[in-house]
Parts: structure tokens; C-alpha cells; sequence
């Protein structure tokens, strides 16, 4: 009984962790968390933004003339020429384009870290040493005797207890962070219409990258749930009698604490990776 339950436990710590990929939505598109909620972010995006954002290009558009004329009429009110006013021309042409397209290269940044994350989950899948060995544990688990088997069920407990937390904790924020996502995109063409100017276009570019932060906190959620299996593994290993078990099983529920203090850093750690505010 007792025996069962120390493996029943680890084995379902793993799950957990392997589970959590589909569970969680961490592998999902934009579209498919919530088909209804990115039909009403989009046409909100084509129908109010975008019209919105053309006309802050406008203005940055005359802003731009503007200054050409008076750069002009400082050297001494010469012909302007047709070269100025071609580059005026082109440079707005292209962020008409990135403008009107804001929503498929969103969407192209954070297809990148599903893609990736897929790619992880197909290659560690498979991994044996991310699998724990059953006879290995049954042979440690035999060689406990009576209280330590019960000390090893409470700890086995409490790991258990810490990862079903740490799993519901990665719903929670894969939730707020593709609410996050759909309130990026649908304000997207404002803050890229800022592209054109110079001194505006700084939030352009933050932009950019606070969206690159949200799509890479995915990516981290997914590797640090990944990693602890290893973990599990290695300290399994190590363990050689009742007693060394009984220890592992100890530093696996101080490892879980640091697997929830991870999770809760990953926000932090992705938008120092993309330079984002």
C-alpha cells in the first residue's frame, strides 16, 4: 500500500509535467485557445484601429513635409526637389504596409514560439532520462523500512501537493497571458503607427517588444516544467539505498518550491531577454 503510493506519486508528478503542455494551451494558437474571443480582437483591430492608426500616419505624414519645408527654407528657400519627397513617399508607403499587416506579423512572432515549444515537446518526449526507472524505485522503496516508507509517502505528498500548484499556477498565467496577447494585438495599429516618426517611434519598438517577451514567457514556461522531470530523475538516481531516498525525496520537495519561484520569474526573465518595459 504504502509501497504503491510512493510510486503512484512520482509517476504522477512527471504526467503532471508532460501533461501540462496540452493541458495548459502553452502549444496552442491564438485562434484556437479562443476562436469567438480572436474573431471579435480582430474585427475590433480592421474596424477601429486600423482606421485610427491611418490617420495618426497622416498626420506624421504632413509632420514629415513640414519639416522638409523647413529644413528647406533654412538654406535659403532653394527648389525642394523631387528626391526628399520620393523618400518621404516610400518611408510611409512601408509603414502603411507594416500597419495594415501588424496583425499577421504579430501573429507570425508568436507562431515562432509555439513551433518551438512543439519542437521541444517532440524531442524530449522520448527522453529516457526524463523517465523514471520503475525498477530502480521499487528496489529503493523495498529497502525502507516501515517509518521510513510512511516518511517517504508524506514527502512524496507534499512534492505531488506542490507540483499540482506549480501546474495550476502555469493555467493561471498561459490564461492572463494570452488575454494579454489578444490585448496586444487588437491595439496593435496605434502603437505602430508611431514608426514613422522619429521622436514617437520608441514606442513603436517597446512594442515590439513586449509582445516578443509575452510570445518567449511561453517558451520558458514550457522548459522549466520540462526540466524538473529531469531533476527527479537524476536525484533518483543517486539514490543508492532507503536512506539516500528518503533524502532525495526531501531535496525534491525543496526543488518544487524553486519550480514555483521559477514559473513566477519567467514574466521578468523574458522581457529582459527581449529588452522589453
Amino acid at each position: 500500500m504504502l509501497r504503491s503510493g510512493i510510486r503512484n506519486m512520482l509517476r504522477d508528478i512527471v504526467e503532471l509535467l508532460y501533461g501540462v503542455n496540452e493541458s495548459s494551451g502553452l502549444n496552442q494558437s491564438l485562434s484556437n485557445f479562443n476562436d469567438i474571443l480572436f474573431d471579435a480582437c480582430m474585427r475590433i483591430l480592421n474596424y477601429v484601429m486600423l482606421p485610427a492608426a491611418f490617420v495618426i500616419l497622416s498626420l506624421f505624414f504632413l509632420l514629415e513635409l513640414q519639416k522638409l519645408t523647413t529644413r528647406v527654407e533654412a538654406v535659403g528657400g532653394s527648389q525642394l526637389g523631387v528626391e526628399p519627397v520620393i523618400k518621404i513617399l516610400v518611408k510611409m508607403a512601408i509603414c502603411v504596409l507594416v500597419v495594415t499587416n501588424v496583425s499577421t506579423i504579430l501573429e507570425s512572432i508568436y507562431d515562432t514560439s509555439v513551433y518551438l515549444i512543439n519542437q521541444t515537446d517532440a524531442l524530449l518526449a522520448t527522453d529516457a532520462n526524463a523517465q523514471i526507472d520503475m525498477v530502480q524505485l521499487e528496489r529503493l522503496v523495498n529497502n525502507m523500512g516501515l517509518g521510513e516508507q510512511i516518511v517517504a509517502l508524506l514527502v512524496s505528498f507534499v512534492v505531488w501537493l506542490v507540483v499540482v500548484v506549480a501546474v495550476l499556477l502555469v493555467t493561471l498565467i498561459v490564461i492572463g497571458r494570452f488575454i494579454e496577447l489578444f490585448l496586444l494585438i487588437t491595439i496593435s495599429p496605434l502603437p505602430i503607427a508611431t514608426i514613422p516618426h522619429e521622436e514617437h517611434s520608441a514606442i513603436a519598438k517597446n512594442f515590439f517588444r513586449r509582445f516578443a517577451a509575452v510570445s518567449i514567457q511561453g517558451i520558458l514556461l514550457f522548459l522549466v516544467l520540462r526540466f524538473y522531470p529531469f531533476i527527479i530523475t537524476h536525484q533518483l538516481n543517486m539514490a543508492d539505498d532507503g536512506g539516500n531516498f528518503l533524502m532525495m525525496l526531501m531535496s525534491l520537495a525543496g526543488f518544487a518550491v524553486v519550480l514555483i519561484i521559477a514559473i513566477l520569474g519567467t514574466n521578468a526573465m523574458a522581457k529582459s531577454i527581449a529588452s522589453a518595459q
